[in-house]
């Protein structure tokens, strides 16, 4: 058992691994029933393989948190997740190796992401050089682990900030704060030259140039749109349908979720969120039109269900599927203002495996 955990797992200070979790698919994967298995038995197994994690760490770098602990035991200081059923969960900086985010359905030959700037923009006194320095940096290259973990393993195709032959290119949409979105849709950048991203280090274009790109159907290249920055819900399919409407038919409409958020509203975690590994959710254009369509004429309120759609439309069922599972994550973490996307502790595109770990720029 202890072999098979040490050769199924990596160490990934990115990733929050509820240690029950992993125990259990290690067990499963050697074979062996763990069901009458006491917790401090399934702690025993993971007290044996201490050491070698700890060298591991040692190895690639990775501040693992190790300390001695008493009678000369290692212990390691680990990450808590409490559920919404008030469980509080163990976790480990743990990586299956085997691992991969759900895949996109639609190959994209261009991704936007767009990121909703902070209040910090907009808020007198406002420390607008640190947020650009600092949390929007990060985020922007967060966002981009993400694309390319997301690319090479749904398609083998590599994903890049850099126009390269072959590569799926990558563009950066810094939007308004959500304050001002509530006003006017896509504002140009209101802000100064000094106060907006090194364009020589990473291009990053505002809101304006994006509208101009969505009017004119961005030359028919089929494009995903990434809301990177979780205030998903700030327009809805209707208004996303009529943004996309001169898009191409295999575009698509996608947003970027946190692994460690379904393990705290305890999501089936067999297809989003697997292996805590962050993911993309996408709709393509030629379902996201006839659902706004759908949309437009229906009567009731309350929530669009997979049986109504199953009934009501000929979207196909794996389409239903992602649609219900963005509708039921805005429905659980709601949002429609700045509180959509101030003061989350994690950000889409931390919890990827090590190899997509890295900025190009």
């Amino acid at each position: 058992m202890s072999k098979t955990l040490l050769a199924s797992y990596a160490v990934n200070d990115n990733i929050n691994q509820p240690i029950g979790e992993v125990i259990l698919k290690t067990a499963y994967s050697a074979g062996i029933d763990v069901s009458n298995w006491t917790s401090t038995k399934t702690r025993g197994i993971w007290m044996r393989t201490a050491a070698e994690w700890n060298r591991r760490a040692e190895e690639i770098g990775v501040q693992w948190g190790t300390k001695k602990g008493t009678q000369n035991r290692s212990s390691e200081i680990t990450t808590k997740i409490e559920t919404i059923s008030g469980q509080v969960l163990s976790c480990r900086p743990l990586e299956r190796i085997e691992s991969f985010p759900c895949p996109l359905i639609s190959e994209p030959s261009q991704v936007f992401i767009l990121t909703v700037a902070s209040e910090i923009m907009v808020t007198p006194n406002g420390k607008v050089h640190a947020y650009i320095q600092g949390p929007l940096s990060l985020y922007l290259k967060l966002s981009e682990r993400l694309v390319r973990a997301c690319i090479y393993t749904s398609f083998r195709r590599t994903a890049s900030v850099l126009p390269a032959l072959d590569s799926v290119h990558i563009r950066q949409f810094l939007l308004a704060p959500m304050s001002q979105l509530a006003q006017d849709w896509f504002l140009p950048s209101p802000y100064s030259n000094n106060a907006w991203p090194d364009q020589s280090v990473r291009p990053v274009c505002d809101g304006h140039s994006l509208q101009i790109l969505l009017d004119n159907g961005n030359n028919d290249a089929d494009t995903l749109i990434l809301l990177a920055h979780g205030a998903y819900n700030h327009t809805g399919w209707n208004g996303w349908a009529v943004l996309m409407c001169k898009m191409s038919a295999c575009s698509s409409l996608g947003v970027a979720f946190v692994a460690d958020r379904d393990v705290t509203f305890e999501r089936d975690r067999s297809l989003y969120g697997r292996d805590s590994l962050d993911y993309i959710i996408a709709v393509p254009n030629y379902v996201l039109q006839p659902l706004a369509v759908y949309l437009s004429t229906r009567q009731e309120d309350g929530f669009l269900s997979i049986q109504e759609l199953t009934d009501n439309t000929t979207i196909a069922r794996e389409h239903i599927i992602s649609i219900d599972a963005i509708n039921r994550r805005a429905t659980e973490e709601p949002g429609s203002g700045p509180e959509a996307i101030q003061g989350r502790s994690r950000y889409p595109g931390e919890a990827v495996k090590l190899v997509f770990a890295v900025d190009e720029v």
